[in-house]
């Protein structure tokens, strides 16, 4: 949390699709948001910060639908972030547009959970003939890509036929993310196939209750991990921007910068580290504090 080495960005709270188990499904926006070019810039620019990784991701968005996301990419080559990972549905922009991401050293993970009669299911709003082209248009323009298949009882049929179709495709690798969640609405739920044969394999206890608990180990603090929302609040990690809660630190990049805020998470790192001891974050106890999964990735590289 203090040298800071990696950075996940919600871009954009934005989106073009309306997945029923996302966050932002349901949700209304006051407004939409984009985290400022001359924020991000100054962030990649500043001698507070030592980036070796970025990841795009979409808690409430995805990043693709920020206006500016090819000169983000740019700005942040130029000033040497090592790698960037990027986590998009594909169905957004244009081929053209997927051949100038290309060009740079990014890696591309689309989250496409099906084939053709099944991916929209879920990642609703979503077209899967234009996700193929737009896959496509990067992959032959040497992209590297990622195909992230989530098992859902309408699709666990088919995941054998994705990952030959993402071979074929010349994807990089295919990762099956396999969850113990049990959430469902509208009829969609979590392929029970996968999630019990990840259950023989580890400990699983569902919900909070009898969880045997560990000692709290701050993934932000050791890696040097920020998240940042897409209204430009900085937060240890995401599971802590969720509760909004910001301990009166400073953390609004519109009025302080990244490194007033560094500073004062320094100053502020003492508090973190005695309610850790004492257990009263729930988010950290639930998250780094017990032994449990709520994922399991089965990844094949070609």
């Amino acid at each position: 949390m203090i040298n800071i080495r990696d950075i996940e960005f919600e871009l954009t709270n934005r989106c073009n699709a309306a997945c029923p188990l996302c966050a932002r499904t349901g949700k209304v926006f006051q407004s939409f948001d984009d985290i400022p070019v001359n924020i991000l810039e100054d962030i990649f620019r500043s001698d507070s910060v030592n980036l070796d990784y970025v990841k795009y991701c979409g808690t409430f968005g995805d990043p693709l639908s920020h206006p500016n996301f090819l000169e983000i990419v740019e700005i942040a080559s130029y000033e040497g972030v090592k790698t960037q990972d990027i986590s998009t549905n594909g169905s957004i922009r244009n081929e053209d547009w997927w051949k100038q991401l290309a060009q740079f050293p990014v890696k591309t993970i689309f989250c496409i959970d099906g084939l053709e009669d099944t991916n929209h299911i879920y990642r609703r709003n979503t077209s899967f003939k234009k996700i193929i082209k737009n896959a496509k248009s990067f992959i032959d323009n040497g992209g590297n890509a990622e195909w992230r298949f989530i098992p859902f009882e309408h699709n666990e049929h088919q995941v054998e036929e994705a990952r030959q179709m993402a071979e074929d495709l010349g994807f990089d690798n295919f990762v099956v993310k396999v969850s113990v969640r049990t959430t469902e609405k509208e009829g969609i739920r979590y392929s029970k196939k996968f999630t019990n044969n990840f259950k023989k394999s580890y400990t699983f206890t569902r919900g909070i209750k009898n969880i045997e608990e560990k000692e709290i180990e701050c993934y932000s603090k050791r890696r040097g991990h920020f998240f940042i929302t897409a209204q430009a609040q900085v937060y240890p990690c995401c599971f802590i921007a969720i509760t909004r809660d910001n301990r009166g630190i400073k953390n609004d990049l519109h009025k302080y910068s990244i490194e007033e805020i560094i500073d004062d998470y320094r100053k502020n790192l003492r508090g973190f580290e005695l309610d850790w001891e004492k257990r009263s974050i729930i988010k950290c106890n639930n998250n780094c504090g017990t032994v449990k999964k709520t994922h399991n990735f089965i990844v094949d590289n070609f």
